[in-house]
């Protein structure tokens, strides 16, 4: 019983830190998107 609850969590813990990572890349490739496109009005 308690190991699987600790795998659930574990696997939980998995789940949720990719689904972090992927919306922390999104926003990183916003953001890098948006300096660019002021880069270019710049020069």
């Amino acid at each position: 019983m308690l190991s699987k609850f600790k795998i659930d969590v574990i696997l939980n813990f998995r789940a949720n830190s990719a689904e972090l990572l992927t919306s922390s890349l999104v926003e990183l490739n916003k953001l890098l998107a948006q300096l660019s496109t002021a880069l270019i009005l710049v020069f």
